[in-house]
């Protein structure tokens, strides 16, 4: 089925997307618009380091080029560009060198005062990645955007599968329901090495490359019942293969 001309969600095969048999890598997002009614889509980002506004502009800017240019390569961009919202937090007194736990309550007052204002019912925001996660950015991501970028005076650096093979450009997802207890947590899935105070292997958070973030959303919106995101590798490795590491 072809729905590449669509222009709008109306135009897309409603039953086809509720029932989940239509066969698109971003059929996640449209099912999640569909059955909330609650068609913005996108990422609330908290700015988490403060000492060079520049870096942090060019930051962002390469952010949004991301999503833009995986949006025309999925031949998306026309039908989700005008639904997509870029909520960026900044705050110096506040959020220069927040901690996870810190975002994480904010965030949480953040997405009730969204879902108030929007008359979501619970089972509705669970469908809804937005009101889940948020991205972190800290100096370390902020200081994976160079070596990013340093390929693009190549000729073939804008190849779409280029792309991938440059140094990772990292964000942090922050998990909003996460928390520390291990009640009901299985013994297995405890009693690792301690990051930022927890043994748990999910720690609430994750390292991404910032590529792909249409269709990690895409993924998420099918997760939102599993208690970590399925393509999840414990920090400092990067997910979702693990395979490169922050620095500690």
């Amino acid at each position: 089925m072809d729905t590449f001309s669509a222009r709008t969600l109306a135009d897309l095969p409603q039953q086809a997307i509720i029932h989940n048999y239509l066969h698109d890598n971003l059929k996640g997002l449209f099912r999640s618009m569909i059955r909330t009614g609650y068609h913005r889509w996108g990422f609330v980002v908290y700015r988490c380091a403060y000492g060079d506004d520049d870096l942090w502009d060019r930051y962002i800017t390469q952010l949004k080029k991301n999503v833009h240019d995986e949006l025309v390569h999925a031949r998306r961009a026309e039908l989700l560009e005008q639904y997509l919202d870029w909520v960026i937090i900044e705050d110096c007194d506040t959020l220069d060198n927040a901690s996870k736990t810190d975002v994480r309550r904010h965030f949480n007052g953040w997405v009730a005062d969204q879902v108030a204002e929007a008359g979501l019912q619970p089972l509705r925001v669970q469908l809804i990645p937005l009101f889940r996660y948020c991205l972190y950015i800290d100096q370390k991501c902020l200081d994976t955007l160079e070596a990013f970028q340093k390929p693009e005076g190549d000729p073939s650096a804008e190849y779409p599968f280029t792309i991938y093979g440059r140094p990772p450009m990292v964000l942090v997802f922050v998990d909003r329901l996460w928390t520390r207890s291990l009640k009901g947590v299985p013994k297995k899935q405890w009693g690792y090495p301690r990051i930022e105070g927890s043994s748990k292997h999910y720690v609430g958070w994750l390292y991404r490359r910032a590529l792909s973030m249409v269709a990690t959303y895409s993924e998420l919106a099918g997760d939102w019942d599993e208690d970590q995101p399925w393509e999840y590798a414990r920090p400092p490795a990067i997910s979702p293969i693990g395979d490169e590491s922050m620095p500690e």
